[in-house]
Order: structure tokens, then C-alpha cells, then sequence
């Protein structure tokens, strides 16, 4: 029986993913036990054992689904070698867009201290989806110059965002520009 396409496990899953949505709206990761989180989801303990470690495993995956999922809806990709400018802007317009209640729970700082590397798996599914476009080659090298204009771009991000306190993210011109001629510079032929 394969258990990535068994209807049983496909809506097991799903229970325990909306039970959990549910709780760590209530409540920060580290304060869902494995019993409420069962009792949530109308199964047993020994079920949810049978799909993930701990709760801390089941965040991760609902993360990292959130973190694809945003990545994925982005459509500045396509334009990151045409109109790098354009590109840099809707990085920073499109990241700092608002998560659905459930997506944003999951990024509230209460809980998104317990995954070491979000940081690296949002910049990782950017690159992906950057690649996925199919705009530039996948080498190792550039792997490294994404890795280095990506990670860059979205520290600067973070810091911008933490000066806004929840206003909209606003990048000044001059960046926009340094950071177009940067993926001028790194991708030019």
C-alpha cells in the first residue's frame, strides 16, 4: 500500500494539520501536546506517531508548505533578468504581502523560533522557483550568486520590515538600483 497516496493517510493528514491550525491559534507551538493535538484531530495518539516524530516535525512541514506555497505565487521571477528593477521591487512588495490567520500564526514569533532555518528555507524556495522559471541555468555557480543576491536581498528585507512595524515594506530607490546592477553584473553574459 502506498502510504503517500492512500486515501486513509491523505485524510488522516489533513485532520491532524487542521486540528493543529486550529490549536496554535490558541496557543504557541511549545505549549500543543501530542494528546490535545490527537483528541483535536478524532485520532489516537499512536496515529499521529505513525505520520510525524513530534508537533515540532508537524510545524516544520506546515511551514515549509507555507513557505512553497508563497514562493510559488510570486510572479516577479520571470522578470529578474529583463528588468532586474522590477524584479527587486516585487520581491520586496510580494514578500511583505499579507499571510491568511493560518499562514501568519505560523511566521508569529512566538512559534517561528523554533525552526533554526526558516530563513534558509524561504531563500531556498525562492531560488527553486527562480530556476523553475527556467531563466537561468542550474549550475553550482549559479546557485552561489542566487544564494548571495537572494540571502541579501532577503536580510535586507527583514531588517526593512522590522523598522515598518507592520506597515507595508518600502524600499528606497537608491537599493532598488544597487541591487538591479548587482543581478546585471552576476548574470550578464
Amino acid at each position: 500500500m502506498d502510504t503517500k497516496t492512500d486515501l486513509r493517510v491523505i485524510k488522516t493528514r489533513r485532520a491532524i494539520k487542521s486540528a493543529f491550525l486550529q490549536l496554535i491559534q490558541k496557543k504557541s507551538l511549545d505549549k500543543i501536546t501530542v494528546t490535545e493535538l490527537a483528541k483535536a484531530a478524532e485520532i489516537n495518539k499512536g496515529t499521529f506517531y505513525l505520520h510525524y516524530s513530534d508537533v515540532y516535525a508537524l510545524y516544520y512541514e506546515l511551514l515549509q508548505e507555507q513557505v512553497e506555497k508563497i514562493a510559488a505565487h510570486s510572479t516577479y521571477y520571470e522578470q529578474m533578468l529583463n528588468n532586474p528593477e522590477a524584479f527587486v521591487r516585487g520581491f520586496f512588495i510580494r514578500t511583505s504581502d499579507t499571510l491568511p490567520d493560518a499562514g501568519a500564526v505560523l511566521f508569529s514569533p512566538q512559534n517561528i523560533r523554533f525552526c533554526e532555518n526558516v530563513f534558509s528555507m524561504i531563500v531556498d524556495a525562492i531560488i527553486e522557483n527562480i530556476f523553475n522559471a527556467g531563466i537561468i541555468e542550474r549550475t553550482e555557480l549559479n546557485i552561489m550568486k542566487l544564494q548571495f543576491l537572494i540571502d541579501g536581498m532577503f536580510l535586507q528585507f527583514s531588517r526593512c520590515a522590522a523598522k515598518m512595524d507592520n506597515e507595508p515594506v518600502q524600499i528606497e530607490e537608491e537599493m532598488v538600483q544597487y541591487l538591479a546592477s548587482q543581478i546585471r553584473y552576476s548574470f550578464s553574459s
